[in-house]
């Protein structure tokens, strides 16, 4: 088969390590992609042997911001076109559309009658709810099929029901391999052998670093040599900026500055992520989460707030510490979680959360709309 895969953003995010780990391992099952990709940046530069073959249509995302949102709307129906051309010069069998709002590329296969597959990430939360039910009611018309990352999903998108089907997120084990990053980070971040509290995720308000701020000072009262890592971009965004200096201040007004680093590099946090004792991940938006899969390919134990994928991974055995959303909850659930001793293969995430698997389950997918035998 021959699979577009339309992805609106350059961010090293989730739902962009989730299409390299895709576009790979289906290229191993012996298909053929094509990613089209709004333009050079961290993805690229991080996955692009992953990503394979790609091409770069500019794709304005529609954000908070009035003159963003004015110039979307200008460019959308030429991007549509740009888009339907790829389609219909590269002879595509199926479009992998990787983001709820990315409504050129339904629109976009639907002129070339080509089946849509939309992949939904974003947790409604996320996004206003009269935005998120909006988009949700255009992508059921334009979708031959909509796979959510979780169950939990479903309720958000009454207009779709009929063409879910749950496929959820797969890690791709091999970019865990090589640990000699991670030890020399580690001897970087904590030369005197402090306790490595890693928070890997974008610098920005949805993802509530500011919790593991205001938990710090109960963490390091009661572990006085851990250190609390931020390693996250804010992609020059103004209001990502602004949170960053409120973190910042945060953390010099609870007297927790002198443990707490905040970084950008390096860009991909699964490098590194062997190096640390815990990792952290205190967003409630979560639709699923990679984060804590990630960890455990890095052999970590994980906090996470009740996320979708929370349970799913206590009811594995994996050591998974779940926090409510107050300081308290998370400062006890990070301590517990730095005095666990794991035992056993540095590996600790289960098959299920493979991306093989993930490949696989989509590869049935589009078949599916081919009426193509396996």
């Amino acid at each position: 088969m021959r699979i577009l895969l339309i992805h609106p953003s350059d961010h090293l995010n989730g739902a962009g390590r989730i299409l390299g780990a895709l576009a790979k391992y289906l290229r191993g099952r012996g298909h053929t992609t094509l990613a089209v990709l709004p333009g050079e940046g961290p993805l690229t530069r991080i996955l692009k042997e992953d990503i394979g073959e790609y091409v770069c249509v500019p794709m304005r995302v529609p954000r908070r911001s009035l003159r963003v949102i004015i110039q979307h709307h200008v460019e959308f129906f030429p991007t549509v076109r740009r888009l339907a051309r790829i389609i219909r010069d590269w002879r595509a069998d199926v479009v992998h559309v990787n983001c709820l709002y990315t409504l050129w590329g339904g629109m976009a296969a639907r002129t070339n009658n080509v089946p849509a597959v939309y992949h939904i990430h974003e947790a409604p939360g996320s996004y206003p709810h009269w935005l998120y039910r909006g988009w949700q009611a255009v992508v059921s018309h334009l979708a031959a099929r909509v796979v959510i990352v979780h169950a939990s999903l479903a309720s958000a998108l009454p207009s779709c029901q009929s063409k879910l089907t749950v496929i959820e997120n797969g890690i791709d084990r091999e970019r865990f391999g090589d640990r000699h990053r991670a030890e020399e980070w580690r001897r970087l971040v904590a030369p005197h052998d402090e306790k490595v509290i890693l928070c890997p995720s974008h610098i920005m308000p949805g993802k509530n670093q500011k919790l593991l701020v205001e938990a710090a000072p109960l963490i390091f009262g009661q572990c006085p040599r851990a250190k609390i890592v931020f390693l996250g971009r804010t992609h020059g965004i103004r209001a990502n900026e602004e949170y960053l200096r409120r973190l910042k201040s945060l953390a010099a007004q609870n007297g927790s500055s002198g443990s707490i680093l905040f970084t950008s590099e390096p860009e991909d946090a699964t490098q590194v992520m062997a190096g640390a004792d815990v990792i952290v991940s205190p967003s409630p938006y979560e639709s699923f989460g990679l984060v804590p899969l990630e960890a455990l390919a890095a052999g970590k134990p994980v906090v996470l707030l009740r996320t979708g994928i929370a349970d799913a991974l206590s009811q594995y055995g994996c050591p998974v510490r779940v926090a409510s959303n107050s300081a308290e909850s998370l400062a006890e659930a990070v301590i517990e979680a730095l005095s666990l001793t794991l035992t056993g293969a540095p590996d600790l995430l289960p098959a299920h959360f493979t991306a093989e698997r993930m490949a696989d389950q989509f590869e049935t997918v589009y078949r599916s709309l081919l009426l193509v035998p396996s």
